[in-house]
């Protein structure tokens, strides 16, 4: 994959806490420095789960860090 690319997408899954397992096993096959994570809306779109800030922030640090928020939406 990293011969076609120089960043992969473990999952389209972006809900913090199902992706510690999916991070955790792409980080035993590709370097952190390959991996994008991003922190997302809350509540997550896909599951409606509400995680804090700060736990998506530290979960998205395990890769390359960035941001998928959408205009408008206020972070408590």
């Amino acid at each position: 994959m990293l011969y076609c690319s120089p960043q992969i997408w473990c999952s389209d899954d972006t809900d913090a806490i199902e992706r510690l397992k999916m991070q955790e096993g792409t980080a035993l096959i590709y370097p952190l420095s390959t991996i994008g994570a991003h922190v997302s809306d809350c509540p997550n779109h896909m599951l409606g789960r509400v995680t804090p800030f700060e736990t998506r922030g530290h979960v998205a640090l395990a890769g390359i860090f960035g941001y998928e928020l959408d205009k408008g939406i206020i972070i408590k």
